[in-house]
């Protein structure tokens, strides 16, 4: 885990979503001194706010075995060995 600064567009950091307004651009900048710009799609609060996409499954789910029917043989299914 880091953390992240976030900044306006005038450069002032941000302590809560309350403080900016939809489709205002963001400077972030990292734990490690890296910056990304952002905008912000809507506004804290607002019942428009994207929501994060669902993860897939960890694994697909499996398909149900079927048996396959077997054929009778006559020897009550013992099979021959020879």
């Amino acid at each position: 885990r880091g953390f992240a600064l976030v900044l306006d567009a005038s450069g002032k950091p941000l302590r809560r979503a309350a403080q900016v307004t939809a489709g205002e651009a963001l400077d972030i900048q990292l734990a490690n001194k890296e910056r990304v710009a952002a905008r912000v799609a809507a506004e804290a609060g607002n019942a428009d706010t994207p929501k994060p996409a669902k993860k897939p499954d960890k694994k697909p789910a499996k398909k149900p075995m079927v048996k396959k029917p077997t054929k009778p043989s006559g020897d009550d299914g013992q099979g021959q060995l020879l």
